[in-house]
């Protein structure tokens, strides 16, 4: 994929995102991208040389090459990446807790139905856990979880 294909399935995806309530997901990504990535650079120094009092020549004479981190701007091909790596994490990896987690209390536990996370926020309705949600996610994880692979092989056949 060109850049500019990069740059705009990045856009697409950050707009499905935005339109799911899943914004919480982009600030994180677009907080990493603002960050930029860390890279080591070989810069040359130079050392003073001492005793040297001559007008017009240079008192500095080349010193050793030294490795330093610089931050640099991801390409439209890492900022995607960076966004599917938060997709995958945000709802597979999450998805796969529940499934693990209700299936591991159905054996465990033989009374549990389904669970019930609340926000702090009072207001804020509780998320529920259970194996029928479970069941039903699972096949739409499993079709987002193959798309994020195609997308990454096509990002990456360049």
């Amino acid at each position: 994929m060109t850049e500019q294909e990069n740059r705009r399935v990045y856009e697409t995806l950050l707009t499905t995102l935005s339109e799911n309530s899943l914004v919480w997901v982009i600030q994180q990504v677009e907080e990493q991208v603002r960050l930029g990535k860390v890279i080591e650079r070989e810069i040359e120094t130079f050392t003073d040389v001492k005793g040297h009092n001559s007008v017009g020549n240079s008192r500095f004479k080349k010193g050793p090459k030294v490795k330093l981190p610089v931050t640099i701007a991801y390409s439209y091909k890492e900022k995607l990446e960076i966004l599917i790596e938060a997709i995958k994490c945000a709802l597979i990896d999450t998805a796969d807790m529940e499934d693990h987690l209700i299936h591991y209390l159905g054996r465990e536990v033989s009374n549990v139905g389904e669970i019930r996370f609340y926000d702090d926020d009072a207001e804020q309705v509780a998320q529920i856990v259970n194996h029928g949600l479970v069941s039903m996610r699972s096949q739409d994880v499993d079709k987002l979880k193959k798309l994020l692979e195609l997308l990454r092989k096509e990002i990456n056949n360049n």
